[in-house]
Formats: C-alpha cells, structure tokens, sequence
C-alpha cells in the first residue's frame, strides 16, 4: 500500500522486515509460514530483490502448505508463481510446463482464483509459443470462454492479471494498437493488484510506457501531449523502482530513456541507451527485454539509414526470441523480412518471385545458425521451417498429411498419458492398501509375541524373531524411502541438479549401506569392479538412489552365498553402470514388464522378500532425467544383469 499511495520504499521494506522478524519468531507453524511465503514473495521481495527471489518465496509457500495442510494457499503460489516466471524471461516451452502442472494441482484443490489465472496464463503462452500466424496476421486469442469464467466467479484481480498479460504478449508480437486498448480496459481495475503491491502493477505500468511511445507518432499533437506528461511520469517512477531493486528495473528504466531519447531526435542518447538496456537485461536473464531492446534498436537504425547496423540488432533480436521459445514472434519476424526483400528488390527488373523467396530465404538462414550457435544447439529441431514458400498442390497435401499425422500422434500420447496416470493413481493405492501393510503386520505381530512371551522363549526363537522384525522394518524403510521419492518426481518437487563428480565413492557409500543389512542374513558378497577415476555428469542423489534400488533388488534375488558385481564402463561420451548377479534370473515374458507403470510385476525374493516394481520405475524415472537408458539381461537361473548410462561429462 506504501508503494502504491506514497511510493515509500524505505518505510514498506522496514515493514516487511518487521513481518520477517515476526514469523521466524513466532508463527512457526507451516500453514502459517506457508501465508507468509505467499504474501512476502507477492507483495514486498520483488520490490527489493530480482524475481526469482519471489519464485523461491513461492516455492516455500508451496512446500510449507504441503507440509501443514495448507493446500489452498500452495494453489495461489502455484498461481503467482505463473505471472512472476513469465515476467522473469522463463523459457515459455517450460512455462507452459509448469504452468500445466500447477493448473491440475489447483483443479483438485477446487481453487477457482488459481484455475482461472492459469488457465488464462497458459492460453497466452500457447499463443506465443505456437509459431502460427494466419495469413490476415490476426491472431485469434480463442479466449472468450476464459474471459466469460472469470467474469461469472467474479475474479475481477484474475481479470486485471490476464489483461496485463495479454497486452505484454500483444506488445513483445508487434500489435502495439491492440496492446493499447486492452491497456486502456485494464486500467479501471489496476486497483486490484496495486494496492497489495503485486508484480503486474509495475510490469504493467513499464508495458503501457513501451505501447505509447511505440505509438507515439501515429497520434495527433492533442494525444502527444497527453502522452507526454504520462511518458514522463513513468520515467519517474521506473528511476524510483531502479533504486531499490536494479536487478527488475535498470533494464526498464535504459530502455525506457532510449525510446524517449528516439521520439526526441536525440541519436546519440538513444544509441547508448538501447545498449545499456541490451546489457542490464542479459545481465539478469530478462531474454524477453534482451530480445525487444534489439528489436527497438534494429528499428532505430533502420529508420535512420544505417542497415548495417539494423541487421546486427535484428540478429540478436531474432536469437533471444529463439531461445525465449517465441515462435510466433519469430515467423512475424520472417513475413517482415520477406515483406522487406520484397519491397527492396521490385525495382530490379526482372525480379521473379522465386528471386525474392531465395534471398529471404538465405536471409533467414543466417538468423537461424546464429540463434542455434547462440543456444548450443539446444533448440535444433526447431530450426527448420516452411516460411514463405510457393506452395504447391502437392505439397499441400504433404502438409495436409503430415498434420493429420501429428494429431493422430497427439491423441495416441494423450491415451498413453491417461493409461499411466491410472496406472499410477491404482499403484500407489496398492502400495498403501498392501505392500506397505504388509511389513508392519509382521513388526507388529512378532513384536506383540516378544512383548508377551519373551520370557518363555529360548534364544534361538528370539533371534530369529527379532530377525523377522530387523528385515520388515528394512522393507518398509525401502518401500518407504522410494515412495516418498516417486511421489515427489510425481509432483514435480525432485529438481535436476547435475554435477561433475567421482563416481567410485557413491557405490562405495551403497556397498557400506546394503552390506550392513546383508550380513548374518544371505551372506552374498557385494563387489565393485569400478575404477576409482571414472567421473560422470550428473545428479548425485538420483544416482545414489538408482544404484540402492538396483542392488537392493539383487539382493532379494540371489541365493545365499552368491555374488553381486558393480561395473562401470566408458562408452563414446557416457558412462555405462551395471549391477549383475549370480540369482534366480527372470524369464524374458517378465523383463519386457520391467519398468513400466502399467505392467503389474512383483515376484518375491529367494528369502520370500516383498517388492512393489516401484524401484525400477523411479530408476527409469531418474536415468532418463539424465538423458540415458536403462534394460536389463536376463535369462532363468543365470544371473541378471541390469545396466544404465548417464553422461561421462556435461553436454553441449
């Protein structure tokens, strides 16, 4: 509220270290920490601190309401979380991504403020993601159901939020006219995220000041002048905002100086002004400000004669739009440079069409390898495109084809999504209803007789009682431990973190790990072949827990006295990891049911050892985070040997 009347900083920041203060003291309860996550990471961190200081705010949010029960508020994290990566420069492919797990989270938690403004995020990712612009360059935003469930569940800062959303959109794809009037709509409503200091306020603000001056000299000299006085406005309060948080707005307020330093005529100024926005903005990973600080400036220097320089911009703008995953934006960009060789080259006669296109075409392909070099190669597939070619009857029908093709595709992976998630929700029912039943009925049973009759027993029965007990607690443990680790690669909460590391003292630590429950039990020897140099990339935690589970299965099914091996070999840039035995073996109808969620494949150990299959699964789960395989080799009564690969080294 003091940033929204006064613009005092200094004041709202010694609030929100009061409130800081408060709860670390004295509201310790998660549902509590969880509001206050929430309310901290919404309404005062971005103000002081780069926006993915908001996101790890709302990711406590998320945990702390998970953890006390809280769930309703970890659905309006998931929610203002949305907004805040979209305003970070998250790459919109991923935004998407999340943007759709969060969207199924809120539908169970039945909370209607999240669905609507997730619903309404993502309908404006997709637009700016799909890549399909139609030929009378009108884009249809199909959002009139949207807009028509908001407006009946009376959301009207959901409503606010969209708007703001979609004029950014509409602003960074060039429809700046468009962009303005929704702008103009939102501005009776910005009360609503305004007076609780929300992102959008700011970033709506900074978009309305882009809109205008990219307007500016479409209007009458009565409209400038009214323009002028807001332009000038918003120069003062983004100078404001940059002091106390540079990391959001340094790069605003250059770009901003630029674009009035352009409607002035002042060269010079405009110049170093985009620079430094281009700078600031790569800086601090704003990709989206990257891309229209080059935009603005290659128009700049278009428009005053110097090409060359234009088409320096035009390339960097065309590479941070690539990587942002704006494919929208980057075929508006081709047209324009279709329509552009195509105005430049009439005056040559005779100038065929087929001319045109080729130098387009040429054109585009330089941007391209630039925007693939630039990315590492990261968005290869993406690099190929039909833009601008002379479409024939035939090749009509191949695209025609290849279309039907793909949706059919589409709809096969959308049933084979469907069948998993069943699969899932009936495996973890069946964990819970039997396999994990199963090991404390034996606790609680043998530890009653104890209780009850220790001293009735001898020795012999005690101990092996006492065994009985020691091998359920292990089995539940594991059950347990891959459990909560599969419901959390389920929810999204395992992150990817990939190190360079020494893979020798990781199966060191699984060795010392199992071997302690295995002697005294089967007496099978654990064995590692593994060179003590051999390095790999990769997620420390994830691997450990792939080479646990592997040896752990081994162990169920090799005999007394048997032989586990681990090995480790180098393969063309990965490291291929096997654990084999000297068991029971599996029959090649079962391996083709290993790993899979659907299949149904629990066969007990040599000492009668309970499995759920559920520890294969998070292996694949794991191993393919790392952009490997895993397979087993198998044949009855010779062993098994199952085998992965992960990265020797890190990826280009």
């Amino acid at each position: 509220m003091l940033a929204w009347t006064d613009s005092d900083f200094e004041v709202a920041r010694k609030f929100g270290d009061i409130a800081t203060t408060l709860m670390k003291k004295r509201y310790l309860q998660p549902s509590d920490q969880s509001i206050f996550h929430l309310m901290i990471g919404s309404s005062i961190r971005h103000w002081f601190h780069h926006l993915s200081h908001s996101s790890k705010d709302y990711t406590d949010a998320y945990e702390a309401g998970l953890s006390g029960g809280n769930l309703q508020y970890a659905a309006y994290a998931f929610g203002h979380n949305m907004y805040c990566k979209y305003f970070q420069g998250e790459e919109i492919p991923f935004l998407i991504q999340e943007a759709e797990h969060s969207l199924e989270f809120s539908k169970n938690r039945h909370n209607q403020w999240a669905i609507d403004l997730l619903e309404g995020g993502l309908n404006i990712f997709r637009v700016l993601k799909t890549g399909e612009t139609p030929p009378e360059k009108v884009i249809n935003w199909k959002d009139e159901h949207i807009l028509h469930q908001i407006e009946k569940h009376h959301n009207i800062q959901v409503k606010c939020i969209y708007n703001i959303l979609k004029s950014s959109a509409l602003m960074f794809l060039g429809n700046n006219a468009e962009a303005l009037k929704i702008s103009d709509a939102t501005h009776s409503m910005i009360y609503t995220v305004g007076t609780q200091g929300l992102l959008p306020w700011p970033e709506y603000v900074f978009s309305r000041f882009v809109i205008l001056a990219a307007l500016y000299r479409q209007v009458d000299e009565s409209s400038q002048s009214k323009w002028d006085s807001e332009l000038k406005k918003i120069i003062s309060q983004l100078t404001t905002w940059a002091k106390y948080a540079p990391d959001n707005y340094d790069h605003k307020l250059s770009l901003a100086k630029a674009e009035l330093a352009r409607i002035d005529g002042n060269i010079e100024e405009a110049a170093k002004n985009y620079d430094k926005a281009i700078h600031e903005a790569r800086e601090k990973n704003f990709i989206q400000w990257e891309a229209l600080a080059n935009e603005k400036a290659s128009d700049f220097w278009q428009k005053n004669n110097a090409p060359q320089i234009a088409a320096i911009y035009r390339q960097q703008a065309y590479a941070a739009y690539f990587r942002w995953g704006a494919k929208t934006k980057i075929q508006i960009m081709e047209e324009k440079i279709y329509s552009s060789m195509h105005e430049h080259l009439t005056h040559l006669q005779p100038t065929s069409k087929e001319l045109i296109s080729l130098m387009a075409k040429k054109q585009i392909k330089v941007l391209r390898n630039n925007a693939l070099q630039l990315q590492q190669n990261r968005l290869r597939e993406a690099a190929e495109t039909q833009a601008g070619e002379l479409a024939s009857a035939t090749e009509r029908l191949r695209v025609e084809i290849a279309e039907r093709k793909k949706a059919e595709y589409a709809l096969t992976q959308k049933n084979e999504e469907l069948q998993t998630v069943n699969a899932t929700k009936d495996k973890f029912f069946s964990i819970i209803a039997h396999d994990l039943k199963s090991p404390f009925n034996a606790i609680l049973g043998f530890s009653e007789l104890l209780k009850d009759k220790a001293n009735n027993l001898d020795i012999e029965k005690v101990k092996n009682f006492s065994g009985i007990i020691n091998n359920s607690a292990n089995m539940a443990m594991d059950l347990l431990m891959n459990l909560m680790e599969w419901a959390r690669s389920q929810t999204g909460r395992i992150k990817y973190n990939p190190e360079v590391f020494v893979l020798f003292p990781v199966i060191e630590q699984v060795k010392n790990l199992l071997g302690q429950q295995n002697p005294g039990q089967k007496n099978i020897e654990i064995l590692s072949t593994v060179a003590s140099d051999i390095q790999v990339y990769g997620d420390k935690a994830m691997i450990n827990t792939i080479l646990r589970n592997l040896v752990s299965n081994a162990l169920k099914f090799t005999n007394k006295g048997g032989k586990i091996t681990i090995d480790a070999l180098q393969k063309q840039g990965f490291i291929e990891i096997s654990v084999s035995d000297t068991g029971i073996g599996i029959s090649p109808e079962k391996i083709s049911k290993l790993f899979k969620i659907n299949e149904t494949y629990s066969t007990p150990g040599t000492e009668n050892e309970k499995g759920t299959g559920l520890g294969l699964i998070l292996c694949k789960e794991f191993v393919q985070n790392h952009g490997g395989d895993i397979w087993a080799e198998s044949s009855p009564g010779k062993g098994s040997a199952f085998r992965f690969t992960i990265p020797g080294k890190k990826q280009s």
